[in-house]
């Protein structure tokens, strides 16, 4: 019983706000009595000891450590909520929001602090958003209202928001963190425009500066299409390219004299022959489902140019990752 005794003492320490010394007896105990029901109750009491002195990393650690080493733990919910409220306190809403959804998966009704968690939740969700602002560029101000603008969410491409661009040519949408999203401009007389927005790092809302940069219809005229996406080494097309391929077979059909190019690119790494065939490969496979949906393939060719188009440094692993694409040109 002794244990229980200290830990009565330290509790009593932790209301009347004498934490240093609290401190000092979980600490003690935490040590000494490695055992469920002992050792899990300590390290509560050590977060909620932390958490008075604004220790949040402290209290942290001590709420994970409870979590991991003790799943049966009785302060086991308890300490789930605590963790959500201390990664909002460390300005981290992308993991507060998913420790919020496993409590509330796990918890029900008869946990005394289910309706507060589920409020807290609700409300984080709607302020956890990144909000994205830009400006439509190299369109006439007369035109703005004929750019149509769309978020699709990846994998699954559903269309999460929409947006019409203000007279002024610029637009805003809000989006989820921890979730990664592809970003699709069209306008008639224009190339369709792609950019990748992920937000699965990013721990808070923020805002973010997203320009649309249109570029027009004419010979010589290309556009990464962002997002088109393959497995390692090989020119098999992921789910996360659909909304892309879906966009270009809706340009295309809107202009089917449009004579066009598909251009698969690497970047420096690995064998030159490999990386030449899989660059053709790569645009083969792109046709491929232009066709599959409609699209006749008589003012559509591919070409792979390995690494020898680069638009970024190979040098670093970001350079790369751009310079590996697959892009929409006019050819006539």
């Amino acid at each position: 019983q002794l244990p229980f005794r200290f830990l009565e003492i330290a509790e009593k320490m932790i209301t009347e706000k004498e934490l240093d010394p609290a401190l000092e007896i979980t600490a003690a105990v935490i040590r000494e009595y490695p055992v469920l029901g002992v050792r899990d109750r300590a390290v509560f009491l050590s977060a909620q000891a932390y958490l008075q002195q604004e220790n949040y990393s402290a209290e942290h650690e001590m709420l994970l450590t409870l979590l991991d080493e003790f799943p049966g733990s009785k302060h086991r919910l308890t300490a789930q909520h605590q963790l959500a409220i201390n990664y909002l306190q460390m300005r981290n809403q992308r993991d507060a929001l998913s420790t919020y959804e496993s409590l509330l998966s796990e918890a029900d009704e008869t946990f005394p602090e289910y309706e507060a968690a589920q409020k807290e939740y609700n409300e984080l969700l709607q302020k956890a958003l990144v909000s994205i602002r830009g400006n439509i560029l190299n369109i006439d101000l007369k035109d703005i209202g004929k750019v149509n603008i769309s978020v699709h969410e990846l994998p699954s491409d559903s269309v999460v928001t929409v947006a019409m661009a203000s007279d002024g040519g610029n637009y805003s949408v809000g989006l989820s963190l921890r979730k990664r999203y592809t970003l699709i401009a069209t306008a008639p007389g224009y190339l369709l425009y792609t950019a990748d927005l992920d937000f699965r790092e990013q721990l808070s809302a923020d805002t973010v500066e997203q320009n649309i940069s249109l570029i027009s219809i004419e010979k010589g005229s290309r556009i990464p299409l962002q997002n088109i996406s393959f497995d390692l080494s090989s020119s098999t097309l992921d789910d996360q390219s659909l909304p892309t391929l879906r966009a270009m077979v809706q340009f295309l059909k809107e202009n089917p004299d449009l004579e066009v190019e598909i251009a698969g690119h690497t970047d420096n790494l690995g064998d030159p022959n490999f990386n030449k065939m899989l660059s053709v490969n790569r645009a083969l496979s792109v046709a491929r489902y232009l066709l599959e949906n409609g699209i006749s393939l008589k003012n559509v060719t591919t070409n792979g140019y390995a690494d020898t188009d680069p638009i970024a440094g190979n040098d670093t692993q970001k350079g790369r990752a751009t310079n590996r694409r697959v892009e929409l040109r006019v050819m006539k």
